[in-house]
């Protein structure tokens, strides 16, 4: 995964305590520009809304996992 540069004048890293993701099997995918974009984001808490809830494998999984990980400090 690539690490933004904390120095860009437009770094969103940190800013927001919860984002939600309509559509979300277009993050499942870790290899995307949204799911890096969403990962950057570094939220403490993820709403994750789509109508394909059941993934069709393991990897889509995996892909998800990044946003619905337990999140101690909250």
């Amino acid at each position: 995964m690539h690490i933004p540069n904390v120095n860009w004048v437009y770094n969103l890293s940190g800013v927001f305590n919860i984002v939600t993701i309509d559509k979300a099997y277009q993050i499942k995918n870790p290899n995307t520009a949204a799911h890096t974009t969403v990962a950057w984001l570094q939220a403490l808490f993820h709403v994750l809304a789509t109508a394909s809830v059941l993934p069709n494998s393991i990897r889509d999984f995996k892909g998800y996992m990044h946003f619905i990980d337990i999140n101690r400090n909250l």
